[in-house]
């Protein structure tokens, strides 16, 4: 995300630039030189070692050529972290059966109207009934993050039990959609064992073996430090 948003400040920047004349030529490869020295000085902070060592080159040795060989290069890393990602997120979240869903919107259905029997603030039943259409909203989408589940679970356990119209039975509706999910979950691990899927942090590989010569302004050294308040340049 950090380096997508990046280079659409970028390519926001350079456009109109002309291209044709020479002080404007070395305006773009300066934003291109900022945009490597960012993503750099990112990488350091995010912890990934494998970019974070790249050299950023110095201005004046900074050319087309490098700006394309960095844009391949580092392409190749994002996509690795990118299907990483993915697979972490399908170990935090489960994909819940249909008429599974179906129990679990009865008793989110239940759960509003006691929250709009209930006899807390304004603010606070309005805030619960937000923090609901929000799950409502993650149970639609293909699996259900835990996140999303822990947030509803805590929002309700902070409301004091005498401000509920029936806490115990508030309470027992949680209760019910955290087993349904939990055994989905459950499944939903098993199925994921079976595949052989491994939870360890993923090993990134280089675009291509790491030569003396070559690549040596990327990945031979350290980086550097220049997007709105993300963004320096």
């Amino acid at each position: 995300m950090f380096v997508s948003s990046a280079q659409s400040r970028l390519t926001h920047l350079i456009r109109g630039i002309d291209t044709t004349d020479q002080d404007s030529w070395r305006e773009i490869q300066d934003l291109r030189h900022s945009f490597v020295n960012v993503v750099v000085s990112a990488a350091k902070r995010y912890g990934i070692d494998e970019i974070s060592s790249w050299h950023v080159p110095l201005v004046d040795k900074f050319g087309d050529i490098d700006y394309r060989q960095f844009q391949a290069d580092i392409d190749h890393f994002i996509t690795q972290l990118a299907i990483e990602n993915s697979l972490r997120n399908q170990k935090e979240s489960v994909t819940i059966p249909q008429q599974s869903k179906e129990k679990i919107r009865d008793y989110v259905r239940a759960l509003r109207q006691c929250v709009e029997n209930s006899q807390m603030s304004d603010v606070k039943r309005d805030a619960l009934l937000e923090r609901i259409n929000e799950f409502e909203r993650e149970l639609d989408k293909q699996r259900l993050t835990l996140l999303a589940l822990t947030r509803l679970v805590i929002s309700v356990a902070t409301v004091p039990g005498a401000l509920w119209a029936s806490y115990e039975i508030s309470n027992r509706l949680v209760l019910n959609v955290i087993q349904i999910v939990g055994e989905a979950k459950d499944l939903d691990d098993q199925s994921r064992a079976a595949l052989a899927l491994t939870t360890e942090k993923m090993k990134l590989s280089p675009p291509r073996p790491f030569e003396q010569k070559g690549l040596s302004t990327f990945t031979q050294g350290s980086g550097l430090g220049g997007m709105d308040d993300d963004i320096p340049f």
